[in-house]
């Protein structure tokens, strides 16, 4: 994970299908990932990453202590668009 608080962290992923209740507006995030990375409050919508490939992008502080991120390829569902990571 790449936050702007946070920086560069490494993490180990611990779920893959989380359910997960974004408190605030109410919304559920489906199929979301769990990972016990160091992450910050700033860090939302900071990529995740495994070496040179796009994983994610990081949705939330925490939950149960461990760090929220939505996998790429929902993201690519969600949104219509391609995820490219490189330079």
């Amino acid at each position: 994970m790449a936050g702007f608080a946070s920086g560069s962290r490494c993490g180990v992923i611990k779920s893959v299908n989380t359910t997960f209740l974004y408190p605030g507006p109410n919304v559920t995030l489906v199929r979301q990932r769990v990972a016990d990375y160091t992450r910050n409050p700033g860090d939302s919508g900071g990529p995740v990453f495994a070496g040179n490939m796009a994983m994610g992008s990081h949705v939330h502080f925490q939950s149960n202590g461990l760090a929220v991120y939505s996998h790429v390829n929902e993201i690519e569902l969600q949104s219509g668009m391609t995820v490219w990571f490189g330079q």
